[in-house]
């Protein structure tokens, strides 16, 4: 810190012509020498360095990271006035004497604001762990045995569904738990709301799996619940809005349990994901780690990996509320993380080794892939929620661009499903996954010409569309496949449930406007509906969402000409992947005759009246029910109107 003063000092007695002293040569040397001036030895004030040197023009602001005893971790932008303090020569030891009673305040209030609410929207997830005290925290973990056993079946979750355990490292995490063991103390009650996190993830993935520790067996969904209060009361304690490191995994953890817990409030999941993404660039996670010195490569590596996947969770959670993510493109910095084995990461490295190529299968190579896709879907979420809506060339660029990062996913996640008769659930599951999300963000990206009707120009646009749609029902129809992977149920993730309405309104809205198609077309389009029919009508009772999507495919089944004769396909043992609890029915039992958000009439008889647009808009609170059908359900995009666009906006 007082070297950086000390630089910005010589740069304007410089500017005066001045003599000053030479400007350090090596960055790291100077930083450390402003370490060791600073008057508490345990505080690292670290300006970031741009990598480049200065010149009169203004390079852009990096900001400071505060580290104080190698755990807590807070960033402060350019613009705060702590900030401003750091530029003044005469305030910097005010700064230094008052940071410690500043922090200390406000921790104070922190303790009593938490003693009276949750400090985060997603901790209210669990109703009833404000009576739970801190001996209950340290004694309700299982034996150690037990415990080991839990934590080895969270990282064997194959369900790509679930994937919180990408922010963690499992060797690290192992040494932690070992050190848990030794000294409780030690640990704070953030990590322990992490691991309460696990053990309940673990539960309610495995939890019809004759393997799991025989105290579970009974009532494993039960235990699952019990933790996961357990982990809400521990995050509460541990005060995540003063964040020490681990923070952002704990609650990531948590964001999942909860997610896990009630899985139609998609409103608190996205909530839960803006506070964890806000508190992860309070720590600074948005900035890229190598321009603060004092970060080791390991942490450096970890932080890549931590806010790669924030961002992608509340980019996910923003699009299906219909909204903006907190952050865009042009507000963060931090790289994609590289392709490591896990092998090569350790907490003593010296340097990061060199990234494996891309094409080499890792633990990690799946989530590589598929931030390349995240990053462009971030760039077409911005394109289609601008105010100013751009040309229709900007569309295509954007479809080249996302066509690339779809190319770039190594060989063994690009397999299709035919050739994966022998690879391991995982591997097979990621492929379907990685695939769905491409053809769900083509579909965004060019369903609003869809209903150009008649325009040759969005010729591309309508294809790539329907072509999307239909390879999204056959990843629906793969994913039901439940021999293969009988711990995962696709109905139980609400973003493939709307991934799967989303194609079926598509191409609902396609056979109604486009009757005059290739009847080979329109025939595929009609057999993809009736299986994907069939599909919902053995799950219409595990949510909301699985149970009005049946009824839109069930009132359209017959109106449309030749799909009542199609005679669906079904890959896999419907009746039994649709076999649900006694309780899962009676909480999301939906009556198909009678559902009050449809407005659907018995006895109707084409399309344009089998559903009472009017009413659906109206209960959903939309206002135009003039929408496509999938806008209307849950996207809330305006179409755009075509008699405004430009012949000159076309490309050439």
């Amino acid at each position: 810190m007082q070297e950086r003063i000390n630089r910005l000092e010589n740069l304007v007695l410089a500017a005066i012509g001045e003599k000053a002293g030479s400007l350090p040569s090596n960055p790291s040397t100077s930083l450390s020498s402003s370490f060791k001036s600073s008057p508490d030895p345990n505080v690292v004030l670290t300006q970031g360095q741009n990598g480049a040197k200065r010149s009169n023009d203004a390079m852009p602001p990096i900001g400071v990271l505060e580290i104080k005893d190698n755990r807590s971790q807070l960033y402060t932008g350019d613009t705060a006035w702590s900030g401003i303090l750091h530029e003044i020569n005469d305030l910097k030891s005010f700064w230094s004497e008052t940071r410690d009673n500043i922090h200390y305040t406000d921790a104070q209030t922190r303790v009593q604001d938490g003693a009276v609410r949750p400090l985060m929207v997603g901790l209210s997830y669990t109703v009833g762990w404000s009576h739970i005290d801190g001996k209950e925290l340290t004694e309700s973990l299982p034996s150690k045995p037990i415990l080991d056993q839990l934590v080895a079946m969270f990282f064997g979750i194959y369900d790509p569904s679930m994937p919180a355990a990408y922010v963690l490292h499992q060797a690290t995490y192992l040494e932690e738990c070992q050190l848990y063991t030794e000294n409780p103390k030690a640990a704070g009650n953030t990590w322990l709301g992490g691991l309460y996190s696990m053990l309940c993830l673990a539960l309610r993935f495995w939890h019809a799996d004759p393997n799991i520790p025989e105290m579970y067996r009974e009532n494993p969904m039960e235990w699952a619940d019990y933790y996961c209060r357990l982990a809400a009361k521990c995050l509460t304690l541990g005060d995540i809005t003063n964040p020490v490191k681990g923070t952002i995994e704990a609650c990531v953890l948590f964001l999942h349990a909860g997610f896990t817990h009630n899985r139609n409030d998609i409103t608190r999941t996205w909530l839960t994901a803006g506070d964890i993404l806000r508190l992860a660039m309070r720590m600074g996670y948005h900035r890229e780690p190598s321009q603060f010195p004092d970060i080791s490569p390991f942490d450096a590596e970890m932080r890549r990996r931590v806010f790669n996947f924030v961002y992608q969770t509340d980019l996910l959670c923003s699009f299906q509320i219909g909204l903006l993510p907190v952050i865009r493109r042009s507000e963060y910095d931090t790289r994609p993380s590289h392709n490591f084995s896990e092998e090569q990461l350790s907490l003593t490295m010296a340097a990061l080794p060199r990234p494996l190529d891309g094409n080499e299968a890792t633990y990690y190579s799946y989530f590589v892939a598929q931030n390349r896709v995240f990053r462009v879907f971030g760039d077409i979420i911005e394109q289609l929620h601008t105010l100013s809506p751009g040309s229709y060339h900007q569309i295509l660029e954007l479809n080249d661009q996302l066509a690339r990062a779809f190319e770039q996913a190594p060989p063994h996640l690009r397999r299709s499903i035919p050739d994966s008769t022998t690879d391991p659930p995982r591997l097979v599951l990621q492929r379907i996954e990685l695939e769905m999300f491409y053809h769900k963000v083509n579909c965004v990206l060019h369903r609003r010409y869809l209903t150009a009707y008649g325009n040759p120009d969005f010729a591309v646009s309508r294809q790539a569309c329907i072509d999307s749609a239909l390879r999204l029902l056959s990843c629906q129809f793969a994913m039901h496949d439940n021999k293969r992977w009988p711990h995962v149920e696709w109905w139980t993730s609400s973003f493939n449930l709307h991934d799967f309405i989303l194609a079926g309104t598509v191409l609902l809205v396609y056979l109604s406007k486009y009757q005059d198609a290739k009847k080979a077309e329109l025939d595929q389009i009609r057999q993809a509906l009736a299986t994907s029919h069939s599909l919902w009508s053995g799950i219409q009772h595990t949510s909301i969402d699985a149970g009005r999507a049946f009824k839109i495919l069930d009132k359209m089944k017959g109106r449309l000409d030749g799909c009542s004769n199609v005679k669906p396909r079904i890959p896999g043992a419907l009746q039994e992947t649709g076999a649900n609890t006694p309780r899962e029915e009676a909480r999301f039992n939906i009556d198909p005759g009678n559902d009050p958000m449809l407005g659907i009439e018995a006895g109707t008889l084409d399309f344009d009246s089998a559903i009472d647009w009017g009413t659906l808009c109206g209960s959903l609170l939309i206002d135009d029910p003039e929408q496509d059908v999938w806008d209307s359900y849950f996207r809330n995009i305006e179409p755009l109107d075509f008699s405004q666009v430009s012949q000159e906006t076309m490309p050439r």
